[in-house]
């Protein structure tokens, strides 16, 4: 799916179902889309509150 993504990009499910994830139809590739962005999306905040906590220092 991720090889698919950076060759084909975001929105070509179609290719990616066709050339890259043959098992899945387009529609199940565009969900799996999804949830990977909103998991991304919540990784990235993740990582940003807990490098600001590291940057306070506790006195």
């Amino acid at each position: 799916f991720l090889v698919g993504l950076e060759k084909l990009g975001k929105g070509d499910w179609r290719g990616i179902s066709r050339n890259y994830v043959t098992t899945r139809t387009p529609t199940q590739v565009a969900s799996h889309a999804h949830k990977y962005f909103i998991w991304l999306a919540t990784m990235n905040k993740k990582k940003r509150r807990s490098s600001l906590f590291e940057l306070v220092q506790i006195t």
